[in-house]
């Protein structure tokens, strides 16, 4: 197995693909990402991507949060309610013989993978999450999970949690995926492919999300996986 990180990305229902991936290496350190961008229009595709880039670029040099918040003020608009465009996103900063460190807002996830058990590292940043938080039944919950409490364009870092993680393995997933893939299908995929590399896992993720049928209108979510190993 000689790659350590992979990504890949497939286009949904819509007109353009608004999630977008990207990796840096700046000496022994690599930042990778995930980035869902929120919108329509060829704006959103274009700023997801810039995220993305100055996510890793800036992640790799300063550490997770100084690059999640330097991708959140290509989008901060403190004169809108709801900045657009706008994104959500989850970066991952690795270092040689150090835990893997994770920053993020919104619901993209991060995932650690260890021990044969996969474990969700992340919180969703949405009103269905909260309702549950709160011991509101899941039928109740699960019809919010839509509705983003936080946002890149709206991040401080007081709303941005940061975090380490010593698994092995760790995946970013934007909802595309993971809305559409329930946990045994994932830990699947990574049990059966681990020893394939990076690449391959995150290909055979987004394949298998993009089996999964559309809404009953029709529509499907752009899919994104990340997937790194730890040094």
């Amino acid at each position: 197995m000689t790659d350590r990180v992979g990504f890949a990305s497939a286009q949904g229902s819509g007109e353009f693909c608004f999630d977008a991936a990207a990796r840096h290496d700046f000496y022994e350190t690599t930042a990778v990402t995930v980035i869902d961008g929120i919108g329509r229009g060829p704006g959103v595709n274009t700023a997801a991507a810039l995220c993305a880039e100055v996510a890793v670029r800036v992640g790799a040099r300063n550490g997770e949060l100084a690059g999640i918040m330097a991708a959140a003020e290509l989008l901060t608009d403190n004169r809108a309610v709801r900045p657009t465009p706008n994104a959500v996103g989850v970066l991952a900063v690795r270092r040689p013989g150090n835990p893997i460190r994770l920053a993020y807002v919104g619901d993209c996830r991060a995932w650690g993978f260890s021990g044969g058990t996969l474990h969700q590292l992340t919180v969703d940043h949405n009103l269905g999450e909260q309702m549950r938080q709160q011991g509101l039944p899941e039928e109740i919950a699960s019809q919010n999970d839509n509705v983003v409490l936080t946002t890149l364009g709206r991040a401080t870092v007081a709303t941005t949690p940061v975090s380490a993680t010593d698994a092995p393995l760790v995946v970013l997933t934007t909802d595309g995926v993971h809305g559409v893939l329930d946990l045994e299908a994932m830990v699947q995929i990574i049990k059966e492919h681990k020893d394939e590399g990076a690449q391959k896992m995150a290909d055979e993720m987004v394949a298998a999300a993009l089996e999964v049928p559309p809404s009953a209108s029709g529509y499907k979510d752009d899919m994104t996986v990340a997937v790194l190993y730890r040094d």
